[in-house]
């Protein structure tokens, strides 16, 4: 009787940091591929454009915590552009217009001109982007600066993540 009651003594007093259920998943790399970006330059060789992707969301239960980073964004020439040395000055925001969240960085890219059929650069922000994640589709704004004529362009755009997930549902 001794022992049982020393057992449910400890039970209770670490009660509160037992975990019933306890998950974790992690990816290392995640990529949305074939997204596609029209746009037309300016008279001064600028070019933006934002576009929704409601293939890139994440239906995950409150409970979880998470974490999701973009890894790197592979652009790739389309209609119009033989390669990508145009391109001068790259920028491409994250944002989710169903919640209040500000948009994000995601990509901020220099390039020295030198023709190239692809791009495949490194995120240079290392933000947790999950909460736009779960708002629904995300919204890219993408701003291009370089010696683009006032012509359609068309880009393909491939957005790589890694992501960290847990759920711990306490006794």
């Amino acid at each position: 009787m001794t022992r049982f009651a020393a057992v449910l003594f400890l039970l209770a007093s670490s009660a509160c940091s037992m975990d019933l259920v306890s998950v974790e998943v992690e990816t290392q790399e995640v990529c949305v591929q074939g997204m596609n970006v029209s746009f037309v330059a300016d008279e001064n060789g600028i070019a933006s454009n934002s576009f929704a992707n409601d293939s890139i969301t994440m239906d995950l239960d409150e409970r979880f915590e998470a974490d999701v980073r973009v890894r790197s964004v592979v652009l790739y020439a389309g209609a119009g552009a033989n390669d990508l040395g145009f391109v001068r000055s790259l920028g491409v925001d994250i944002a989710q217009p169903e919640l209040p969240l500000e948009p994000v960085a995601i990509l901020a890219y220099n390039h020295s001109g030198e023709p190239a059929p692809e791009l495949d650069l490194e995120a240079s922000a290392d933000v947790n982007v999950a909460d736009y994640l779960r708002g629904g589709a995300v919204e890219f704004n993408m701003e291009v600066v370089g010696a683009i004529a006032e012509q359609t362009y068309e880009v393909g755009m491939d957005v790589c993540f890694a992501a960290k997930a847990a759920f711990r549902q306490p006794l």
